[in-house]
């Protein structure tokens, strides 16, 4: 049994990990009986006493999954639908035992292998770590959400195979997604944040969306303004007991109320010196935006890309050395809109309904065009099933982790 390690904290240097070598075909590979027991079909031998202890705990994603996938194969969905978990479970000894030193509790490996032969695309999170990187990388993943995009880079250089010939990460082979935009190097899903990913050049964002009180969709993980992320607009210190969920705020409160810059001890690399992005000064000039570190819309994402690639081609940026590479890709950087809401905090009144947000948020990628380079996802299972069910050409994402808060599997099954 391994110990799962930490995917997230500062960047640490590391020797280059050995590479494996090459694998069978996914289809060739027998699906061993951990791993069948955990998606509910038959198992040949029984599982050890402790697994079997701990199944309750373990993520009902596996299950839901194949629940999910055929629902949106019966509601004609057009896109394969992704599997992002954690990074934690996957590995090539399928059904292999691990503990979560933190926790203590016994997780199933899972074989991307596996899910890819299921037809599932598997874009795992969060990934920090050189030796971690190379790892997923020897799995063949098809996708990586990391907070370092400066450090996945680095990795990646070594990976021709995933590169255009100009040296682009081509989205279409594999998925560099900066989590919050380059969370190690700036304060998450914030204009500056997403610059840093550019300057990086990921090919994609992996990025959360929360409804206001007046229906704008923002960038934000945390279901509420939080003193660890932001301040008051007048400089003063945001206090636990000032907190106000998201959906209980109008955009202009949070505008005008709050600066989202707030250093996290956890990525010492971390700055918010407005120098460092010159490009979100000029587009939040320009928008008429407080502030480069004030709250975004999604919509103001989807613009920001634009206009950085603007920056580069035909403005400020156009000659710098790598101006025609980050213009290149900007204009063709893909989008992972995590929905932020699950039954708990839709009853606590700390999150918008699953239906509302899908909604919302597929309105706003329809608006602007961007359905090929958008996938909604969500870690509720009665999100992705709207996305599914009514937005045939948005990308659809299930996410899960050894705690996932889901419904009885078969009662998804049955709802089916």
């Amino acid at each position: 049994m391994r110990k799962v390690g930490s995917t997230t904290g500062p960047h640490l240097a590391s020797s280059p990990r050995p590479t494996r070598p090459d694998r069978p075909a996914p289809a060739a590979r027998p699906a061993p009986e951990g791993f069948l027991t955990v998606v509910g079909a038959q198992s040949a031998k029984p599982i050890s006493q402790a697994v079997a202890m701990s199944l309750a705990a373990q993520p009902v994603g596996l299950r839901v999954l194949p629940t999910l996938k055929a629902y949106g194969e019966k509601s004609g969905h057009r896109h394969a639908l992704v599997a992002s978990l954690n990074a934690q479970l996957l590995d090539d000894r399928e059904g292999h035992e691990v503990v979560d030193p933190k926790t203590q509790r016994i997780f199933l490996t899972v074989d991307p292998a596996v899910l890819q032969a299921r037809g599932h695309k598997v874009v795992p999170w969060t990934v920090n770590e050189p030796d971690e990187m190379r790892r997923l990388l020897s799995l063949k993943v098809d996708g990586l959400i990391t907070d370092a995009p400066d450090v996945a880079r680095a990795v990646l250089a070594a990976h021709r195979e995933l590169s255009d010939t100009d040296g682009l990460i081509d989205p279409k082979v594999f998925s560099l997604q900066g989590h919050r935009g380059a969370r190690a190097l700036r304060p998450e899903n914030t204009l500056p944040s997403m610059e840093a990913g550019l300057d990086c050049l990921v090919n994609g964002f992996e990025t959360d969306l929360m409804l206001t009180r007046d229906g704008e969709l923002v960038l934000s993980h945390e279901y509420g303004v939080d003193p660890r992320f932001a301040r008051h607009a007048d400089g003063s210190e945001l206090r636990a007991e000032d907190q106000r969920p998201i959906p209980q705020l109008t955009l202009a409160e949070l505008r005008e109320g709050y600066v989202f810059d707030q250093l996290l001890p956890a990525f010492p690399l971390q700055q918010n010196d407005r120098a460092l992005s010159p490009v979100s000064v000029a587009f939040a000039r320009e928008r008429g935006l407080p502030d480069a570190y004030t709250i975004p819309t999604v919509g103001d994402l989807f613009d920001f890309t634009r206009f950085y690639a603007d920056w580069y081609r035909n403005g400020p940026g156009r000659d710098a050395p790598d101006a025609e590479l980050k213009a290149k890709n900007a204009e063709r950087v893909t989008f992972n809109l995590e929905l932020k809401t699950l039954p708990s905090h839709e009853r606590a009144g700390k999150a918008s309904p699953p239906d509302r947000l899908a909604r919302a948020a597929a309105a706003v990628v329809i608006e602007h065009g961007l359905q090929s380079r958008s996938t909604l996802s969500s870690f509720d299972s009665r999100a992705v099933r709207c996305v599914q069910a009514d937005f045939p050409d948005i990308g659809a994402a299930y996410i899960f982790d050894g705690k996932t808060e889901e419904p009885n599997p078969d009662e998804l099954a049955a709802a089916n």
